[in-house]
């Protein structure tokens, strides 16, 4: 038992041993980068760092690396703003989810998650060969625009699948509202407090050409001539900041509705959040986002009523709710 021990110790001392080498590298050359005060190749490292730790994190669990994608998906601009709009990053969501299907794949074949058969197969099929024929066009300038459409059209359909398997409970459920809830709470908040303290705010000294045009915008009233920082947040414009807004209070007061009538918990977060982003909706300077926000909250509040239940005390509470 010795004698067979003996080589696995070997193994990882050698291993160990590696280790505290390719450390004493790192550290060397991550410090001759800060004294030349290039800070810039220092975050692409510490990115590399984490999105490995991201990667095997999604292997192991696909639903923590769900939620992990979700994230760098809301916050990847932020990451391109203070680096200067490298586009390499812009791809980074791809490999994240990329990773989710391969995890998911797996325990689909071991048979931890389930899948299921859309009806409409047939056509989601017919659309796919389509797209792919016309990647060969021959009017194309080059067969990658072909690709690079099929890409943005198709590559995120399996998140079909991914949300089917995600979602096997209420408790599932109330996880992926309250997630949704904070990050929204978080988006929001930045951009209230952008629109107070003005886009200094969490946003980059100087930036880059191409993102100063969308990112560093005020609005002037024509009578009072008051001035209006429109705040970007965490993305790298105030239009999308404002888009976002409205999804995400869609998606809390639908969010707020199912908690009322079915637990008691996160019910006082939601609301708060829902709060923020009616302060963030508000403060975005865009009439669209405000007018199309006021008409959601109408439109809900009718198809809850006309889907509350019969029961009077359930019904109560959806009242009492959406008041």
């Amino acid at each position: 038992m010795l004698n067979a021990r003996i080589p696995a110790i070997r193994n990882q001392a050698l291993i160990g041993l590696s280790l505290f080498v390719i450390s004493i590298g790192l550290a060397w050359e991550i410090g001759t980068q800060i004294v030349a005060q290039d800070l810039k190749s220092v975050a692409y490292v510490a990115l590399a760092v984490v999105g490995c730790t991201v990667a095997i994190t999604i292997l192991r669990n696909w639903r923590r690396g769900f939620y992990c994608f979700l994230t760098w998906l809301l916050f990847e601009d932020l990451v391109r703003k203070f680096l200067g709009n490298n586009m390499v990053i812009y791809f980074a969501k791809d490999v994240l989810v990329g990773l989710v299907y391969i995890s998911l794949y797996i325990d689909i074949r071991r048979g931890r998650a389930k899948t299921f058969r859309p009806p409409f197969l047939l056509f989601l099929s017919l659309f796919f060969w389509l797209g792919f024929l016309q990647v060969f066009n021959q009017n194309s300038p080059h067969i990658l625009y072909g690709l690079m459409g099929l890409k943005i059209y198709f590559y995120y359909v399996p998140l079909m699948f991914v949300g089917y398997a995600l979602i096997e409970s209420d408790e599932h459920l109330r996880k992926f509202l309250v997630a949704n809830a904070l990050l929204a709470g978080v988006i929001g908040a930045i951009g209230i407090i952008q629109a107070i303290v003005g886009n200094s705010f969490m946003n980059p000294a100087v930036l880059a050409p191409e993102l100063r045009d969308l990112g560093d915008l005020d609005k002037v009233t024509p009578l009072t001539g008051q001035i209006l920082s429109l705040p970007s947040s965490v993305f790298v414009s105030a239009g999308r900041f404002s888009q976002y807004m409205i999804v995400a209070g869609i998606l809390l007061m639908g969010a707020a509705g199912y908690l009322v009538l079915h637990t008691r918990r996160n019910r006082k977060l939601i609301l708060l959040v829902f709060g923020i982003v009616g302060g963030g909706i508000l403060l975005s300077g865009c009439r669209g986002a405000i007018m199309l926000a006021l008409a959601s909250v109408l439109v809900r509040s009718v198809g809850f009523l006309c889907g509350a239940p019969r029961r009077w005390q359930q019904a109560h509470r959806m009242v009492k709710g959406l008041r």
